[in-house]
């Protein structure tokens, strides 16, 4: 027998996967966190999967590739209520038009399930007709319920007919200020990834009892040195990469889908090593980024975001041919419309997201950023052009690192080490060329790296053991990154 996990449905597992997550995601980063876990047999996993999730009604299709769970759209809404003489002698709530909208509006009659604080569900009847939930007498006497007490309602699942139901404590008010010291106290002690109950959790008993998650919040958003990388996950800024803090501010601002991207945008180019200036073209902000490759240069104007602050579309082409670009490139979770214009291209947040994750693990050239001005390809076709020249760069790197393993290992054994010897010991799984090596030797070679030296007989000596040879080739990096 397998593991639960090896014989859930793939459905599943990608239910899994983003509930972890709590996000949209695309669908191919959901494809490659299965993976991790389970091999999917067929030629195209990514299309089994998609496909399986298209069939699946906890699924929900956010924008073109991109998934969420049916239930999210409804995990940040609650509605409260204010409990009358009539709603407490009679044990009903009356609908009011506010709430109508997120209860079923037929049949007449159905059932509904509330459940409570302390996990005890309440089975009551919806009637339509009288615009009354019944159902709630037993409840309300249970928790001791009085006029103008407030009843907060959340939806659990929708299509389930599930609901949840609390009852707000009376709390006094209590000030974050008088925590502060002692939360960023446990902060920076533990120099990692904290959740924010995490944080709670280590407060002493008696404020563990008053303090609200809110509260914690609160304290950590106004400290500089702090980054929110995901959902009430924080951590010290000096342990993220660039391109990690820039991961962490676009999970912000999506997540308030306020005007803070395009500023954000500006950077994230500056990261990728184009030259950005800032412009106004009417009344609007846009970026024009410059690309300079001698005859392969290109220049693009940035646009993006969530709100009314864009430019409208009809005057994207008007900027073009104001600005003399090559393209006019917009950013944001959604299409806002029809363009028939070739040089108008659009690229998703999700796209944006992995590029900086890719930059941040091997730097992009701006030649490898060509394909995402490709406007008769599909994004995805694109961003896969990308990877693709990315893992020729990847095999390049593993390569050196294989080099250097034969030939300190070769160099306990025998006194002379030729290239083919080289190549009889490289991973035969990896299929290096000679053409390859050639050139990997090549660059171990020359000065200043100097790492290995080829003899007049052609054998190859590794000048230093393996371990003294990384070592010189991160001074080199060291050096060019003036940390030395």
């Amino acid at each position: 027998m397998g593991s639960k996990q090896e014989e859930a449905s793939l459905a599943e597992l990608a239910y899994r996967v983003l509930l972890s997550h709590n996000e949209p995601m695309y669908y191919r980063d959901i494809v490659d966190e299965i993976l991790k876990i389970r091999k999917i047999k067929g030629k195209s996993p990514y299309y089994i999967v998609n496909s399986c999730m298209s069939q699946d009604k906890r699924f929900e299709r956010i924008d073109k590739g991109i998934w969420g769970l049916s239930k999210w759209r409804y995990k940040d809404i609650s509605f409260k209520y204010t409990l009358t003489i009539y709603c407490i002698k009679n044990g009903i709530v009356t609908l009011t038009s506010y709430m109508r909208p997120y209860f079923p509006q037929e049949p007449e009659e159905l059932e509904l399930t509330f459940i409570d604080d302390q996990g005890r569900e309440i089975h009551t009847i919806l009637n339509n007709k009288l615009g009354k939930i019944i159902g709630f007498k037993e409840w309300f006497s249970k928790k001791g319920l009085d006029v103008n007490d407030v009843l907060v309602f959340g939806i659990t699942d929708y299509e389930k007919h599930i609901y949840t139901i609390s009852t707000p404590e009376k709390e006094e008010e209590f000030d974050p200020d008088e925590i502060r010291e002692k939360v960023l106290e446990i902060v920076k002690n533990e120099r990692r990834t904290l959740r924010t109950g995490d944080i709670v959790k280590k407060l002493p008993k008696d404020i563990r009892e008053r303090v609200k998650i809110d509260d914690i919040r609160s304290i950590l958003n106004k400290e500089h040195w702090l980054v929110e990388v995901s959902d009430n996950l924080w951590v010290h800024r000096q342990l993220l990469s660039p391109g990690e803090e820039l991961l962490a501010r676009i999970n912000t601002v999506t997540k308030k889908k306020g005007d803070g991207l395009k500023p954000l945008l500006k950077d994230i180019f500056i990261y990728f090593g184009f030259s950005v200036k800032e412009i106004d073209f009417r009344n609007n902000i846009l970026y024009i980024a410059s690309a300079s490759l001698d005859s392969e240069s290109y220049r693009f104007l940035i646009e993006g975001g969530f709100s009314s602050n864009t430019l409208p579309i009809g005057l994207w082409e008007d900027a073009l041919e104001n600005f003399k670009t090559d393209y006019f490139l917009f950013i944001s979770y959604s299409i806002p419309g029809v363009v028939k214009n070739p040089n108008i291209i659009f690229l998703s947040i999700y796209t944006l997201k992995k590029l900086i994750q890719w930059h941040d693990e091997f730097p992009l050239t701006l030649f490898d950023f060509r394909p995402l001005f490709a406007s008769t390809k599909e994004e995805e076709d694109r961003l896969a052009e990308i990877s693709n020249a990315r893992g020729v760069m990847t095999r390049r790197v593993v390569l050196l690192r294989d080099i250097l393993d034969v030939l300190d290992d070769l160099s306990k054994k025998v006194k002379l080490v030729d290239m083919k010897t080289v190549m009889t010991h490289l991973d035969q799984r990896q299929n290096y060329t000679l053409e390859e090596v050639s050139e990997a030797l090549k660059f171990l070679e020359v000065m200043p790296l100097g790492i290995i030296t080829f003899t007049q007989t052609e054998s190859i000596i590794l000048n230093l053991k393996k371990d003294l040879a990384i070592k010189r080739l991160k001074s080199f990096v060291d050096f060019l990154e003036n940390k030395k």
